[in-house]
């Protein structure tokens, strides 16, 4: 197949093609574009490698501590890192499905990272934001779930509608209670569940696209199974630790 770079353009003189420059313009143009979609790529598997390395990792350690919160900015800083490049990569792919739920990691990830700040100064603009956007991306999901072609039914529809309630629900949550004041045990439950459910979708999308013998459906939703179970585990463990709340508070 002849690349684009090599195309002539309709109405090109052979004066213009014959001066060396234009061939060579039309070459460094190809080069460049496809040089950026790798390196674009590449940027977006290593922000998805250390969120997922990172988020793991502090999973097992010790919560609330130095350590705990250092790790955590780190694992912020690489989910950002993968929205940018996922949004970047559906806008040149076209893909709505990518957009959507990149937008939906985010919201995740943002969320949980205002929670426990929301305990001690209240909801601020950038988490109001957040809750909006969280129900914004929700509707879009579900409207996502609708357009789709039936033959997606489990790869598009199913996930789509999953996820589109679940991020609906959190911005209708969020935005009811923006104007009180959060316990820091109603905060904490917030911080693990959200943060959980962006660790879920960063290996969601690990096993999406490692994994290809099993049903399309079981890679995408059994992550959400396993994970939801461990943060019940988490919420139960920590909510009722006094402890833990007083050496987590900044």
């Amino acid at each position: 197949m002849i690349p684009d770079a090599y195309c002539l353009n309709a109405g090109t003189d052979t004066e213009t093609i014959l001066s060396g420059n234009y061939l060579f313009n039309k070459w460094v143009a190809y080069i460049s574009a496809d040089s950026f979609r790798n390196v674009l790529l590449l940027f977006h598997i290593l922000c998805g490698s250390l969120a997922l390395l990172i988020g793991t990792l502090i999973a097992f350690l010790k919560k609330g501590d130095l350590n705990h919160k250092q790790l955590g900015r780190v694992y912020v800083g690489a989910m950002v890192g993968v929205f940018i490049t996922a949004f970047i990569r559906s806008i040149q792919t076209g893909n709505e499905f990518l957009f959507a739920v990149g937008f939906f990691s985010l919201t995740l990830t943002l969320s949980a990272f205002y929670a426990i700040r929301s305990s001690n100064s209240g909801y601020s603009v950038l988490p109001r934001l957040v809750s909006w956007l969280a129900l914004l991306t929700g509707l879009g999901l579900i409207i996502l779930g609708f357009w789709s072609p039936f033959e997606n039914i489990f790869r598009i529809q199913l996930v789509s509608f999953v996820f589109g309630l679940i991020s609906f629900w959190m911005g209708i949550e969020d935005l009811q209670k923006q104007s009180l004041h959060l316990s820091y045990k109603e905060a904490l439950r917030k911080h693990i569940t959200r943060m959980g459910g962006s660790l879920i979708s960063a290996w969601t999308a690990f096993v999406v696209v490692n994994i290809s013998f099993v049903h399309p459906w079981v890679t995408w939703l059994f992550p959400t199974l396993i994970g939801s179970i461990i943060i019940s585990l988490a919420v139960r463990k920590y909510c009722g630790k006094a402890s833990y709340g007083q050496e987590s508070r900044d």
